[in-house]
């Protein structure tokens, strides 16, 4: 039975405020959810849990039920037109982590510039933040390093608005991928804080190497070789569509004019992603010649 596609987009905003409603329980410890903990060790269970859960639908919509026939082994399978939806499970996938990112923007605009400063603390501190920190208010009333964090900004709009460009246009292979290798890669990272925020050296220590071989290879690696693919393998665009795609001997292949969206965008992250891994090796380096704390 084909379902309005406004539904969907309905369901994007109605799973933005469950997400925001669970942020909430976790953070304020309400329903003895981890209420005798840290504010900043309850947020990292949060991050921790929602990534876990997004990582194992995702990899059974996107790999384990495609099989061999996975858009995450061939990604110029995500440039086949006419789009379709894989499966109905997958749909659903979309919509939830459509939802997800968008409260992460959402979230983050309240931070920056709505959070009232009269709050006793304050949060500086993401899903995929590098430096999240509890910071207390100070005496004056005003809030302390008070600065937005414009390179995470600047990644959680492009992450969104990829995946809801890619939604919209019918390109949902390569936002499928987009959202699985972030959520993947920030699993360990989550470990890390946690380990950071209990001062438990031993899961510091072995997240902090999972988390560079993670970012490596998915970050780095596959999200340069996803732009590869946008580049050299695209035969078809939104706007001018080739039946067949690549496979299709008449479709020209080369980049169009109006996929160059997708590459500025997919282009920031990475550049956004090799930034923040030099900052890891440099701490780590840091770590290892005894100039910085394994907590920090």
């Amino acid at each position: 039975m084909e379902v309005d596609e406004a539904i969907w987009y309905q369901l994007i905003i109605a799973l933005l405020f469950l997400k925001y409603t669970t942020r909430v329980i976790f953070q304020t410890g309400c329903l003895g959810l981890f209420s005798s903990d840290s504010l900043e060790f309850r947020q990292r269970i949060f991050f921790f849990v929602e990534h876990v859960l997004f990582t194992i639908w995702g990899f059974i919509c996107v790999i384990y039920y495609p099989g061999n026939s996975s858009w995450y082994y061939t990604p110029r399978l995500c440039w086949v037109y006419p789009p379709h939806m894989p499966s109905e499970s997958f749909h659903y996938y979309y919509i939830a982590k459509c939802g997800t990112h968008l409260e992460d923007v959402l979230y983050r605009m309240y931070e920056n510039f709505v959070r009232p400063p009269a709050l006793q603390s304050i949060v500086v501190s993401d899903s995929s933040s590098q430096t999240g920190r509890l910071e207390s208010k100070p005496e004056n009333g005003n809030r302390p390093n008070s600065q937005p964090d414009v390179m995470m900004d600047i990644h959680h709009y492009a992450t969104a608005l990829l995946c809801l460009l890619s939604y919209a246009s019918g390109y949902y292979h390569i936002g499928s991928l987009l959202m699985l290798i972030h959520d993947a890669s920030d699993i360990p990272l989550d470990l890390l804080k946690i380990g950071m925020t209990l001062n438990w050296d031993i899961l510091t220590y072995a997240s902090y190497a999972v988390t560079l071989v993670a970012w490596a290879y998915f970050r780095l690696y596959y999200l340069a070789v996803l732009l590869y693919s946008l580049v050299f393998d695209t035969t078809t665009s939104f706007i001018f569509p080739c039946e067949g795609s690549w496979e299709n001997a008449t479709c020209a292949r080369g980049m169009y004019m109006e996929m160059s969206v997708y590459v500025l965008l997919i282009g920031s992250l990475w550049v956004l992603h090799l930034l923040w891994f030099r900052k890891m090796l440099r701490k780590g380096y840091k770590l290892i010649v005894g100039g910085e704390s394994a907590h920090n």
